[in-house]
């Protein structure tokens, strides 16, 4: 509800997820996690300028770009979430959500907020193997 592109779509909110503050709902550095992600799948990958790191997403097969799930990462994030864009015809969100918030630069609508309670159990998996990692260095995480 942050965009100005969904400006007068919608008259009350019920959202889902996570907000959006979370790790997980924006990319910090989207180039540069474009960049680790190619080196990640080709390590001799010549990522270091826009041209390239295009090419490389362009001539990448598919099953190559979807191998990791993503789910182990530690930091909370999933590597792709969506990112700041430039402000140009089209673009979705132009400011980061913490700007637009302090600003209130957003249309205030009525909403419901609610917990499921098995919210969070995505990745239960990987408990077993961080638990004693998060004991030992609680930071990484």
């Amino acid at each position: 509800m942050l965009s100005k592109s969904a400006e007068n779509l919608f008259h009350r909110v019920i959202p889902e997820s996570g907000g959006s503050l979370a790790a997980f709902a924006v990319q910090r550095d989207p180039l540069e996690i474009a960049r680790t992600y190619a080196k990640e799948i080709n390590e001799l990958a010549m990522v270091d300028d826009m041209n390239s790191l295009e090419r490389f997403y362009k001539t990448t097969s598919i099953d190559a770009l979807t191998a990791d799930s993503f789910f182990d990462r530690t930091d909370s994030t999933f590597l792709f979430s969506p990112c700041v864009e430039r402000n140009t015809s089209g673009a979705f969100l132009t400011e980061s959500p913490l700007n637009i918030l302090k600003k209130g630069d957003y249309k205030k609508l009525p909403m419901l907020y609610g917990f499921a309670n098995m919210e969070g159990l995505l990745r239960i998996n990987f408990f077993e193997t961080w638990k004693n990692k998060m004991n030992e260095k609680f930071s990484d995480f």
